[in-house]
C-alpha cells in the first residue's frame, strides 16, 4: 500500500506535532515515519512518545554529506541487522549512498544484502540511466532522488519521474521528498516521503492546512510551539486518497516484486 513517510527531525515534540497517542485512530491509519541513521540515538530515547504505524531506516548519507560526516558501512549493516531481528516496526531499509559516486555506492548496497540487509538502492537524477534500469531488474523496490538537494519546478519533477516509471514499470518505487499532490495524483508511488513536513511550518510558516483570505493568501504563523495534528491529517487523507486511487497498480507492483530476490552472489571472495 502507498505510504507516506514523515521525515523524523531529532528532539521528539511528538505531542505538539500530532505523531502522539491517538485514541480510536486505527493502527493502519496511523502515519508511517523515515528515521535517518544520524538521529536514530535520539529516536531510541524518545521513541515511546510517538504512536505511529511502521518507520523505514536512511542511511543518513546525504546529511552526512554536507556536515562532513562519514558513515561507516560495517556499523550500519550491524545496526540495521540488529534492528531488523528485534523491531517489527522497522519495514524497510534504504542503502547507504555515496554522494557522487553512484558505483561506491551501489557497492554498498550489495554488501547490505550480502550481509542479510536487504537494503533499498536509489537511483538520483544525473546518474546513468542504464542505471536505473539494472536495479529495477534486480531489486523488489527502488528509490528515485529527483531534487540532489535543488529546487525543481513541479512541473519538471513530474516530467523525470514519468521518464522513469516509463523505464521501471512496475518496479515498487519510493520517491525521495516526492510529497507533492501532482506526483501523488499522476504516478503510483509505492512510498514517499517528506523531510521538511515538520519544518515548512516551525521555520518557514508554509501550512498545507492553512490559508488566509483577501490578499493575504498566507499564514506568517511559525514556531514550534504550534500544534500540527492537522497537518499529520492532511498526510493521512492523501496516503489514503493515493492508495484508493492505485489499488490495481498496487497490487501489480506487489506480484512483480515477488519475483525479485536482490543481487545473487557466488562463493567468490569480495575483493
Amino acid at each position: 500500500m502507498t505510504q507516506i513517510r514523515l521525515a523524523y527531525s531529532g528532539p521528539a515534540y511528538a505531542l505538539k506535532t500530532g505523531l502522539g497517542p491517538r485514541p480510536g485512530l486505527a493502527h493502519e491509519d496511523k502515519p508511517s515515519m523515515l528515521v535517518s541513521y544520524v538521529f536514530l540515538k535520539q529516536w531510541d530515547k524518545h521513541r515511546a512518545d510517538y504512536d505511529v504505524f511502521d518507520w523505514a531506516m536512511d542511511s543518513g548519507a546525504y546529511s552526512a554529506f554536507h556536515s562532513g560526516k562519514v558513515i561507516d558501512l560495517q556499523a550500519f549493516i550491524d545496526c540495521c541487522a540488529e534492528r531488523m531481528a528485534n523491531d517489527k516496526q522497522l519495514v524497510e531499509i534504504f542503502g547507504l549512498d555515496v554522494i557522487g559516486d553512484w558505483e561506491a555506492g551501489m557497492r554498498n548496497v550489495e554488501e547490505m544484502w550480502r550481509q542479510g540487509v536487504p537494503a533499498i538502492p536509489t537511483y538520483h537524477a544525473g546518474e546513468p540511466e542504464e542505471l536505473l534500469i539494472e536495479i529495477a531488474k534486480i531489486y523488489p523496490k527502488i528509490a528515485i532522488s529527483g531534487t540532489g538537494g535543488k529546487k525543481w519546478h513541479k512541473n519538471t519533477l513530474l516530467k523525470f519521474y514519468k521518464s522513469c516509471f516509463a523505464r521501471v514499470w512496475p518496479v515498487k518505487v519510493h520517491g525521495f521528498a516526492a510529497v507533492d499532490v501532482t506526483l501523488l495524483r499522476e504516478l503510483p508511488f509505492h512510498s514517499v516521503d517528506s523531510s521538511t513536513w515538520e519544518s515548512q511550518v516551525t521555520k518557514w510558516a508554509v501550512w498545507r492546512t492553512r490559508t488566509g483570505s483577501g490578499k493575504n493568501k498566507k499564514v506568517s504563523v511559525r514556531g514550534s510551539e504550534h500544534h500540527l495534528r492537522d497537518e499529520v491529517d492532511w498526510y493521512l487523507r492523501e496516503e489514503r486518497a493515493a492508495r484508493t486511487r492505485w489499488r490495481d497498480q498496487l497490487k501489480e507492483m506487489e506480484v512483480a516484486a515477488a519475483t525479485k530476490k536482490g543481487p545473487v552472489f557466488t562463493n567468490v571472495p569480495i575483493i
